[in-house]
């Protein structure tokens, strides 16, 4: 378990209030997958020689559109509409109404007037925001209107987020078109309080849609194996990181990121095994398990339980796929 400080406590409580999560207790960084993954990342992994690959910069209509198209295949006319506001007009209206810092009794009549003022609109046409002055990455902006210390935590409970603005960060490139994907599908369940019950698991499904996107809008397996690489490496890193923390200055925050990221991917490896490996039926089936998250029919825990999508098991993949870039 993580000893954060108060401090910390009050910031990741936040997310952990508005978007119901928890932090689950996990064994796998002491089983001997974890271990494997762990030696083998640091001992065998460096000799690999990364390839150069050119990619080819698109416009940001071209990214839009294979975001839209990932989607669409994927959720089967599923309902994919987000919560979202233009968050400085709200802001500046719940400020005018109810002041910085509202009283607790008026918390059920923000949240009404919240509600009633924001807007469902399909996750593919959520507003994009390009930065190609930063490296690559991207970010799905939640707002909850008011800071920790303008409220007391009884409201980030009672409140469902809404979603302003996706962020893709780095060129505009067939690379982009996955982390568009990665970033709705970080959107999506955040629209849907409770459908990622464990902290440490959500970025598993944005992991998960970024692999088939990487497979699905390549035809020559280019962006499919270098998105493979880019996250082996980058747990390589996190490990590096997790293991050998006496070289950062890493506190419990930025172990419970770590971690995240490194049990993400490895659950997100197993389940997109288990798709690629099946034949039409079982990936509609997958599919239709994804989107019974978004119709609240159950949670992303209970999808991966269903399908034997394990940390240990997804270990054991990126083990031999690591010995396969070794050789």
């Amino acid at each position: 378990m993580y000893k954060l400080n108060e401090n910390q406590k009050k910031r990741i409580n936040i997310e952990m209030l508005a978007h119901d999560h928890k932090i689950c207790d996990t064994n796998f960084f002491e089983t001997t997958e974890y271990k494997q993954l762990a030696s083998e990342m640091i001992g065998t992994f460096p000799k690999y020689k990364c390839l150069n690959v050119n990619y080819k910069n698109c416009s940001k209509l071209a990214l839009l559109n294979a975001g839209k198209y990932v989607v669409d295949k994927h959720t089967y006319g599923t309902d994919t509409r987000v919560r979202y506001v233009d968050m400085d007009s709200l802001t500046a209206e719940l400020y005018a109404k109810f002041g910085e810092t509202p009283k607790e009794e008026k918390y059920d009549e923000i949240i009404k007037y919240i509600d009633d003022n924001v807007d469902l609109i399909k996750v593919t046409n959520v507003p994009v925001e390009l930065d190609m002055t930063r490296k690559r990455n991207g970010h799905a902006y939640n707002t909850w209107f008011y800071g920790r210390d303008d409220v007391q935590e009884s409201f980030f409970k009672k409140m469902k987020p809404a979603i302003k603005k996706l962020s893709i960060e780095g060129l505009c490139n067939d690379d982009s078109k996955c982390t568009y994907v990665h970033e709705m599908y970080h959107a999506l369940p955040n629209s849907h309080k409770g459908s990622i019950e464990n902290l440490l698991n959500t970025e598993v499904l944005s992991i998960y849609m970024e692999k088939i996107a990487s497979s699905e809008l390549d035809p020559t397996r280019k962006l499919e194996k270098l998105e493979e690489l880019t996250r082996i490496l980058n747990t390589k890193n996190d490990i590096i990181d997790r293991e050998h923390n006496y070289y950062n200055d890493i506190d419990e925050l930025d172990r419970l990121r770590i971690e995240t990221y490194i049990l993400s991917t490895a659950i997100a490896t197993a389940l997109y095994d288990t798709y690629q490996k099946g034949n039409k039926e079982i990936k509609k089936e997958i599919d239709d398990s994804i989107n019974g998250i978004f119709r609240e029919e159950h949670t992303l825990e209970d999808v991966l339980q269903q399908y034997d999508a394990t940390p240990e098991r997804g270990s054991n993949i990126m083990r031999r796929h690591i010995k396969k870039l070794s050789k």
